[in-house]
């Protein structure tokens, strides 16, 4: 689905289905929707940090935005990611950039992590929190954060309480947990946040850096989806171009949105 990869369905093997996502998705610039512009954009919210913040990135991917991250804040970031070959290439990525002390990557599920009492300054995730479910995450995350800690998360919205057919089609079967932003925003400050800025990904960020290649890639594959035994991919080629064709139709109906959020301990 938008924003991360999908799980293959259909009875394929946790292995298999793993393959599936790193021949798809780990060269890409990004595992989903984002830029550079825009994490320094919400970054740039972010008030208040200790001089040597603690910093985790869930479901990191290959870690275009970690990078981001470690650039800006000059500290040690905590890459959370489920996918190994996700987390070698960040470790590559970090490499290349001369950010490698900056970056200390680690497979895990980012429902079940816990750092310590001394909890996080700075919790990030784009595009993964559907895995576990947004208002999930606000209340997990929220018992890893210090008293004021900040959660910088991006989750996709309906912009329209009364989108397409197609689209609300579509998202049915992919995302049906997704809902308004106004309706997040009430589910962070049930959760106890305040709520310092929602940012809208602009739609370049849609597809320089996540669609565009994707298409490229989605094409060389399918001379090599059409043999035996290769019907997981098939699948998921069909349902990521049914995914692109949706973005393109209806771009004003639903979008990314980032929510920037601090523990309210008040």
């Amino acid at each position: 689905m938008s924003g991360r990869p999908p799980t293959p369905e259909g009875g394929i093997s946790a292995a298999a289905a793993a393959d599936l996502l790193d021949l798809l998705f780990t060269d890409l610039p990004r595992q989903g929707p984002g830029s550079t512009d825009a994490t320094r954009a919400a970054l740039a919210v972010v008030a208040d940090l200790p001089a040597a913040p603690r910093v985790v990135d869930f479901g990191c991917g290959t870690g275009a935005q970690t990078l981001v991250l470690a650039e800006q804040l000059k500290t040690r970031i905590r890459a959370v990611d489920h996918y190994p070959p996700f987390l070698r290439r960040l470790t590559e990525n970090a490499r290349r950039a001369g950010l490698s002390r900056f970056v200390q990557t680690a497979r895990g599920d980012m429902a079940r992590l816990s750092f310590g009492a001394a909890g996080m300054d700075l919790i990030w995730c784009e595009g993964a929190a559907y895995a576990i479910g947004f208002e999930a995450a606000l209340a997990r995350w929220r018992d890893l954060l210090r008293p004021g800690g900040w959660l910088v998360i991006s989750e996709c919205h309906w912009l329209t309480g009364d989108p397409p057919p197609a689209a609300k089609r579509f998202w049915a079967g992919a995302y049906p947990a997704m809902t308004l932003v106004e309706t997040a925003r009430q589910t962070a400050r049930a959760a106890g946040y305040q709520i310092f800025d929602t940012q809208l990904l602009p739609p370049a960020a849609w597809w320089d850096t996540y669609y565009t290649p994707l298409s490229a890639r989605l094409a060389a594959l399918k001379a090599e989806a059409g043999g035996p035994g290769r019907a997981a991919l098939r699948a998921m080629i069909s349902d990521l171009e049914r995914e692109i064709e949706i973005r393109a139709q209806y771009p004003e109906s639903y979008g990314y949105v980032f929510h920037i959020l601090r523990r309210d301990d008040a």
